[in-house]
């Protein structure tokens, strides 16, 4: 048992990854090791469980190297909050951490912040500031429509921590009123618990487009290291 056995960690890994070239994200290299390899590694450092949702065809592909991983697989479904509802189920811990497997870069010390977080906040979230040089503006059918203000906008990222009591009573409340939602977020907002944001690294990139790919293997040249955590 480690200092963090009260922590559940979900990995998102159930993407079709199409737009990277239809190459599953949980399997892209970095540094000679897969994405989800190098943050089943980390995570473990501060996990007492981990679960990974994947589809099920890369389930039933998995290699040794994978099966021997110290986390529990789980298939996936059809969007991101049916694989959540289905992987808080496994969940033992008190806490439970949630992370994109296409973010492979996230520090240890953000990690760190998330868990030391979620003692006092029932839900809180990674985030980065977006700094907008442009007016915005929402656009309906090629016109001008709401004006959207610059200030204090912020990008929601992952890993993002929740006590697990409130994150079964955010879900159930989502299931009954039909709620969907992208995020955990909005469902949390819309339950009427408050979510913290901690502003986060801005080395925890999300890999969504094939130059992102390109972008890891960049900063892992950069630092000269093929660890994600230092």
């Amino acid at each position: 048992m480690t200092s963090h056995s009260n922590i559940s960690t979900i990995l998102l890994a159930a993407g079709s990854g199409d737009r990277v070239g239809g190459n599953a994200k949980a399997f892209l290299k970095a540094g000679g090791a897969t994405y989800l390899s190098r943050l089943v590694s980390l995570f473990a450092d501060y996990s007492g469980q981990i679960i990974v949702a994947l589809s099920e065809a890369e389930l039933e592909a998995l290699d040794d190297l994978h099966i021997a991983l110290p986390c529990q697989y789980i298939v996936g479904g059809k969007t991101r909050q049916d694989t959540i509802e289905l992987a808080v189920p496994h969940c033992s811990g008190s806490n439970i951490l949630v992370h994109d497997v296409a973010r492979p870069f996230v520090p240890s010390e953000d990690i760190l912040n998330l868990i030391e977080a979620v003692k006092t906040c029932a839900a809180v979230t990674l985030t980065s500031p977006i700094k907008v040089r442009d007016s915005l503006t929402y656009v309906e059918n090629e016109f001008v429509s709401v004006p959207v203000a610059r200030e204090n906008l912020y990008a929601l990222k992952t890993p993002q921590a929740y006590q697990t009591n409130v994150l079964v009573e955010v879900l159930s409340l989502a299931k009954t009123n039909k709620w969907r939602e992208a995020s955990l977020v909005p469902l949390c907002k819309k339950a009427n618990i408050s979510v913290k944001c901690l502003v986060g690294s801005k080395r925890n990139i999300k890999v969504t487009y094939p130059e992102d790919v390109l972008l890891i293997d960049e900063m892992l040249n950069a630092m000269g290291t093929n660890r994600l955590d230092e």
